[in-house]
């Protein structure tokens, strides 16, 4: 099929719309529901779902390499969106909606199946640089119309936020079933074969991080990737929490500062990825992107108004070209049959720091409170995003393998 690639899209659009719906609405509910612990508490909640998320990213790489990128995609989808699903149920039990989310966020490797479809798709590197962008600038734009959609929804009546979070849900499973073509041949049928499934794969997670460790090239990635990423959570999960609590924004003020940080991803990777790379290279683009993001992390550290938020959206554009870069690197590398298992690796050290960051820097934002700089964890999260900066320096300059 002729651009492929391309009908993975709406996939990640409808599922991430979904979520990003809640984002402009879900801080203010957390907070009268925690309180001055709502850093902590979140912090342990994401630490349980990063710790799922750790072994089940690697596990659905290789499930997805066996049975075919299209069913553990609708799987991935259920999983990922229940939590949100579940409030349109379960109006204002954000505890019921917390336990869900952490079971779900073992079904949570979305990206890991969607790089791997592309990279089933699209085989010229420049090509697959810029299919990886318009991957994550689908996902930029559903978080640049969610979270204002959701803060404008909100002034009418919070529980129409979820439900139309349940609606898309529905729709994404049902366009993955009904319209969405496989990517490769399954080697296994799922219905006939289940014991061949069994003994086809490994089933433990630590199989990948022994793939890291022992291949030089995925352990110098899996070295950026977590410095990084534990940096990076650091700021997408307490961002929206820590601008309502200190600068007293809105949903709908909050919703407009999320759709920004969401515009800036999606120009980034839709606009500037496709040509950055190519005339940067992926190592180069890398470099710029973690610098971007470490000056951001320095920003928000010191912001006493609301507007230095803003600013911060400038500064996340190149800071949002790493991730796509880095799997660019891993796809034009790693032997084709090993892409899902190899991405599904890197994604697992990403979901390992998604349980090591939030709890981390969740801790130090609670005893940062009443300080005279409250932001302050922001800035041990640029020093990681720099350590990272420095070991990127390892890699190859580009994905033509050797």
């Amino acid at each position: 099929v002729q651009y492929q690639h391309l009908y993975v899209l709406p996939v990640l659009l409808m599922e991430f719309l979904a979520i990003a719906l809640t984002r402009a609405v879900l801080p203010s509910i957390l907070i009268q529901q925690y309180g001055s612990n709502v850093y902590l508490i979140l912090g342990c909640a994401d630490c349980v779902r990063g710790v799922l998320a750790f072994f089940a990213c690697p596990l659905f790489g290789k499930l997805s390499d066996v049975l075919g990128r299209k069913l553990c995609l609708f799987v991935t989808v259920l999983g990922s969106c229940a939590p949100v699903c579940s409030l349109a149920f379960f109006t204002w039990d954000v505890a019921e909606s917390d336990m869900i989310s952490d079971k779900g966020s073992i079904f949570s490797s979305t990206f890991t199946l969607v790089f791997a479809y592309i990279s089933d798709s699209v085989h010229e590197r420049n090509e697959r640089v810029t299919a990886y962008g318009l991957a994550l600038a689908t996902f930029g734009l559903s978080f640049t119309i969610g979270p204002m959609a959701g803060g404008y929804l909100a002034n009418s009546k919070t529980d129409y936020v979820f439900q139309c979070s349940l609606v898309l849900t529905l729709l994404d499973l049902l366009y993955i079933y009904m319209i969405l073509p496989e990517s490769i041949s399954p080697r296994i049928d799922l219905f006939t074969k289940m014991e061949g499934i069994a003994n086809s794969i490994s089933w433990s997670p630590w199989d990948s991080i022994r793939l890291v460790l022992h291949d030089p090239f995925l352990r110098k990635i899996g070295q950026v990737a977590f410095f990084y990423y534990t940096g990076l959570w650091a700021v997408l999960s307490t961002l929206s929490l820590y601008a309502v609590q200190h600068f007293k924004m809105t949903p709908q003020v909050l919703g407009e500062l999320m759709s920004c940080l969401g515009l800036s991803t999606m120009v980034a990777e839709a606009i500037l990825i496709r040509w950055l790379v190519p005339m940067l290279g992926e190592k180069q683009t890398i470099r710029v992107g973690l610098i971007s993001f470490g000056l951001q992390c320095i920003v928000l550290g010191a912001a006493n108004e609301p507007w230095q938020l803003f600013l911060c959206v400038g500064l996340s554009l190149l800071g949002n070209l790493v991730y796509p870069s880095l799997s660019s690197l891993v796809s034009g590398i790693v032997e084709p049959k090993k892409v899902g298992e190899a991405l599904g690796a890197i994604n697992g050290i990403k979901a390992l720091t998604e349980g090591i960051g939030p709890l981390f820097f969740g801790t130090l934002m609670t005893f940062s409170e009443g300080t005279a700089f409250p932001g302050s964890p922001y800035w041990l999260a640029g020093i990681l995003v720099f350590v990272a900066y420095h070991l990127a320096d390892k890699l190859p300059a580009n994905s033509e393998p050797s």
